[in-house]
């Protein structure tokens, strides 16, 4: 007997060093913790709006 197996699996694509902010994904974004990437622009987002909170 000759069996031909075609078949495709599908898997959510996740991409790695995203910005959790911006969702760009950059060589110079950095890990934050041991899950959080953040890029220079997500960084200065997140910086920002943490210094508006903080001066409330």
């Amino acid at each position: 007997m000759d069996f031909a197996f075609n078949f495709l699996i599908y898997i959510k694509y996740k991409a790695t060093k995203a910005c959790a902010v911006t969702g760009e994904i950059l060589d110079d974004n950095r890990l934050f913790g041991s899950n959080i990437w953040l890029s220079p622009e997500g960084l200065r987002i997140l910086t920002e709006e943490l210094e508006k909170e903080l001066h409330k």
